[in-house]
């Protein structure tokens, strides 16, 4: 039979140890000048100097970050499931929010750096990009770049069991400049370009113009070619992204 009085005193220990974890976090927060906003807690007292800002919620917690001399946040946040308190607070010194010291590691004894393998571990669930099981979170999708949601290590690529390609190096700094875009550290101008290089056939060729919707053109020197443009804004004559990618000449002189 099941002792129901262990499992409550078991169920209780936590509650009062997550208690007891948000009050220092709490106690740290204030100390360090966190203050109440629209979106949560951020890391100074008006939202121009501050550069992260915390927001909890019932499935774990969102993150905005910014440069400091930017005067807003914009953009959406990035959502970080989390099962448990003990999982939020770990994600949250994953990311250099929050100290080590508010770790489970550092709690064990172990190292600063320790606590990464105990971020999340599953065995079904793996970086998309070297495949790693442990130390993971889960990155919601980029229309950007036109990645879905999938699982990353949480402070870089340790190696895994995948190997590493172009595919996934590409995948990740498209991602990382289309973050970097969002938060205003980097910026565009009228017509931002993207140009995908000489692909290896005429069937890829094809294949891209059919996803754009775009037509297969060919410059006076035989290459064939194609582009397409996204349009930004709703205005006609506003800014445009603008896609684009060739082969090698069909007359086989390169």
């Amino acid at each position: 039979m099941t002792d129901h009085s262990s499992v409550d005193r078991i169920g209780q220990c936590r509650i009062n140890k997550d208690r007891r974890l948000l009050a220092e976090v709490s106690r740290w927060r204030k100390a360090n000048d966190w203050r109440d906003s629209s979106r949560g807690f951020q890391n100074a007292p008006f939202e121009d100097g501050a550069t992260v800002a915390v927001r909890p919620n019932e499935a774990g917690f969102q993150v905005w970050r910014k440069p400091a001399d930017a005067p807003h946040f914009t953009g959406q946040p990035t959502e970080y499931p989390a099962e448990s308190v003990r999982e939020a607070i770990d994600m949250l010194v994953a990311l250099r929010i929050l100290p080590p010291q508010f770790s489970s590691a550092y709690e064990a004894g172990r190292s600063d750096a320790a606590f990464i393998a105990n971020v999340e571990t599953r065995p079904d669930r793996r970086c998309r990009y070297c495949g790693a099981t442990s130390g993971l979170i889960l990155v919601p999708g980029n229309p950007l770049t036109g990645a879905g949601r999938g699982h990353e290590c949480v402070d870089g690529c340790k190696g895994g069991q995948m190997e590493s390609t172009p595919r996934h190096r590409l995948t990740a700094e498209l991602r990382q400049l289309a973050d970097d875009v969002e938060a205003q550290r980097i910026h565009f101008g009228s017509y931002p370009t993207l140009s995908l290089g000489v692909l290896a056939s005429r069937a890829e060729l094809e294949q891209m113009a059919a996803y754009f919707g775009s037509e297969i053109q060919m410059h006076d020197d035989q290459i064939p070619w194609t582009t397409s443009t996204i349009r930004l804004s709703h205005s006609p004559y506003g800014p445009e992204l603008q896609v684009r990618a060739q082969i090698q000449p069909e007359d086989g002189t390169r």
